[in-house]
């Protein structure tokens, strides 16, 4: 936990150097990357390619984004309303779990949150849209596909896309296996995973991808 503890107590300092050295930056991203990905990828280049993830470090570089990157770990670490007690979420919410890397515990999701689709990929990492997009997408159409007229489809509960498993209803979906309703008439939440992976309290949320 390394990376939490450097950017959640010194963040500017940290900064100068990444800022200073594009090396330093490259390598900064690139062992996170490779930490993070899924473990099955013999090289990096293998889990999100090459392309993609000299495309992600030239961003925080031109962008000269280190410092305020950083600085992010610093506000949620010193925020302490972000732990206080809070009533349970109602916006309906949907979480993608990659089972090679993440460990999430349903119940605990479901205690905070309103889960109304769960899923287990077998491949990915923390970087999932990148190292799956395929896979990503598809989910993603799926969790706005159960919202047109009902909650609660889960996807490993569903036999095949387009057919129902016995006494589980999955609105929005056509034999395709494609959503035929991505309107969706509330607000919703996708969480890339849960947020009750096993991290530090300081890195909970981190790297959820909130749309």
């Amino acid at each position: 936990m390394g990376f939490n503890a450097i950017q959640s107590t010194r963040p500017q300092t940290f900064s100068y150097d990444l800022h200073d050295s594009p090396v330093g930056q490259l390598a900064w991203i690139s062992e996170k990357f490779k930490e993070w990905t899924d473990s099955a990828a013999e090289l990096l280049e293998d889990a999100v390619g090459r392309d993609g993830l000299l495309t992600n470090i030239s961003v925080y570089w031109f962008s000269g984004m280190a410092g305020s990157s950083a600085n992010l770990y610093y506000e949620a670490g010193h925020d302490a309303s972000a732990w206080a007690p809070k009533a349970r979420g109602t916006v309906p919410t949907g979480v993608a779990v990659a089972v090679s890397t993440d460990i999430a515990i349903r119940r605990f999701a479901e205690r905070d949150h309103n889960i109304t689709y769960w899923s287990e990929l077998e491949r990915g990492g923390n970087f999932l849209a990148l190292e799956q997009p395929e896979e990503f997408v598809t989910d993603v159409r799926a969790f706005f596909g159960t919202l047109g007229s009902g909650h609660g489809c889960h996807r490993e509960a569903r036999a095949a896309p387009g057919a129902d498993a016995p006494g589980e209803r999955c609105p929005g979906w056509t034999a395709t296996g494609r959503p035929d309703r991505l309107q969706p008439r509330t607000p919703l939440r996708l969480h890339r995973t849960a947020i009750t992976r096993t991290r530090s309290p300081e890195t909970v949320g981190a790297s959820d991808q909130i749309i």
